[in-house]
């Protein structure tokens, strides 16, 4: 028989970025995101774009995209990131790159005669990533046994961002095993199922258990070997929990 003795590894999340640099109108802008107003001609102080799509108020996210219309016609566009100067662009609009803090993207549309519309803008602030925490729950735990199957450990995982992330890799090591007892030769170690192609959604300040529905927990195996195995009996081994999340 052998007990497993499970560390606590507090990991840090990972935001993934595509994309091609962003732009916009001169002199600061402030406030939040604009509604589009109902009239079509661009010479119109009611004129402006509708945003329909942007990052959420607070992200970790060092990139956003935004989609943005008229409510009818065709029209050219300038786009404008903070205090950069104004830039024609399209929808979607895609940054990267951005630091952390307040960010203020603007769109105005331009007729063919040249008239500006009023301006459409978007208002976020990108925050620095939390850890996410990883807690094993070792209560009622089963005991291993040399040939027997596999036993998995129950995971809780805590996001404390402000936005969903996606656990991709989960995997244990053990960093101390009993005197005599060779983890290397004694234990078989799997990781958990969760991948980039079947990632685990942990929702904004909440948390998501494994094993769940369709995907795996870490699991751990002790080997029926030839050679004696004494020393590991009624020994301890201590866990450590690594993982990757993408944002």
């Amino acid at each position: 028989m052998l007990r497993l003795l499970v560390g606590v590894l507090c990991l840090t999340g990972c935001a993934v970025a595509v994309a091609a640099f962003a732009s916009a109108d001169r002199g600061p802008v402030r406030g939040a995101e604009h509604a589009a107003a109902p009239t079509n001609r661009l010479g119109s102080r009611a004129t402006r774009p509708r945003i329909t799509v942007h990052p959420a108020r607070t992200t970790v996210s060092t990139e956003a995209i935004f989609g943005f219309r008229i409510p009818r016609g065709r029209a050219r566009f300038l786009c404008r990131l903070d205090g950069m100067a104004a830039q024609r662009c399209r929808s979607p609009f895609r940054i990267q790159n951005l630091h952390l803090g307040s960010h203020t993207f603007s769109a105005r549309a331009i007729d063919h005669f040249g008239r500006r519309g009023q301006l459409a803008w978007f208002r976020w602030e990108v925050v620095e990533p939390k850890p996410f925490e990883v807690k094993a729950n070792a209560d009622g735990l089963q005991s291993l046994y040399p040939g027997a199957a596999p036993v998995e450990l129950p995971l809780t995982i805590r996001n404390p961002n402000p936005q969903e992330i996606r656990i991709v890799s989960l995997r244990v090591q053990v960093t101390q095993s009993p005197p005599g007892c060779n983890a290397a030769e004694n234990l078989a170690i799997r990781a958990s199922s969760a991948s980039k192609s079947s990632p685990l959604a942990v929702p904004a300040g909440g948390s998501a258990a494994l094993p769940a529905a369709g995907m795996s927990a870490p699991a751990i195996q002790l080997l029926d070997l030839p050679t004696n195995q004494d020393a590991c009996q009624g020994g301890q081994f201590l866990l450590q929990i690594e993982g990757l999340a993408h944002e």
